[in-house]
């Protein structure tokens, strides 16, 4: 926050310029006139200038002339400059702007990308950092052969639905993972039936107990 204290900052400045803009607080014009008036006759001006309004319209007095002296929102770039400073306290702290709900002109390829980014650069350094402490100072030395802390971070893929089906059936395919092992990674009831708790391969779909039997006969 000290290091980036001035866009921080330019962010509460433009949010305070738009509160004064809609609540009528901001300056945004001035009355002239030719005449010379005196401090009872400014008072009275002033007071009756206050009083003349109703659903933002007000009455000039005579002899007097309205003139703006500020540039509306959409000259000054209002929602552009909002949009980006909020782009950039994103970038600040690593987080994807459609995380956070800034909207953004990205596609969904883009934002699929933007996901597993979020995921690898910014989640897992403060993960990895944690589990470290975590095994440095909670696991006696002679235990962190046989116990290793893990965060599992595959909720955050859940979204992305195709890419999670091609990671399990590769896993399956490849004898990592067995059926009943890939339905409780899902949150689904385990399998009675014969062979889901077998590892597979994908050569004839075969179990890892009759390899050496199927390379025999072949």
């Amino acid at each position: 926050v000290a290091l980036h204290q001035e866009t921080l900052g330019m962010t509460k400045r433009v949010e305070k310029y738009g509160a004064e803009f809609f609540d009528g607080g901001h300056l945004l014009g001035v009355l002239s006139t030719d005449s010379t008036l005196t401090n009872d006759q400014l008072s009275d001006i002033t007071r009756a200038w206050a009083k003349t309004e109703k659903k933002g319209v007000k009455v000039l007095p005579a002899g007097f002339k309205y003139q703006p002296i500020s540039l509306p929102p959409e000259q000054t770039q209002f929602l552009t400059t909002r949009r980006y400073q909020d782009e950039t306290i994103c970038t600040i702290f690593g987080v994807p702007p459609r995380v956070v709900g800034v909207n953004t002109q990205d596609t969904k390829t883009n934002g699929e990308e933007q996901a597993r980014n979020f995921a690898q650069r910014t989640i897992l350094p403060r993960t990895e950092a944690i589990r470290q402490e975590i095994a440095r100072k909670l696991l006696p030395e002679f235990e962190r052969t046989k116990y290793v802390p893990v965060f599992d971070l595959r909720e955050m893929t859940r979204g992305d639905m195709k890419t999670r089906a091609e990671y399990i059936s590769t896993l399956l395919r490849d004898g990592v993972m067995t059926r009943n092992e890939a339905r409780e990674m899902e949150g689904m009831n385990r399998s009675d039936l014969q062979g889901a708790d077998n590892l597979i391969l994908q050569s004839n779909q075969i179990t890892l107990d009759r390899i050496d039997e199927f390379s025999a006969k072949i």
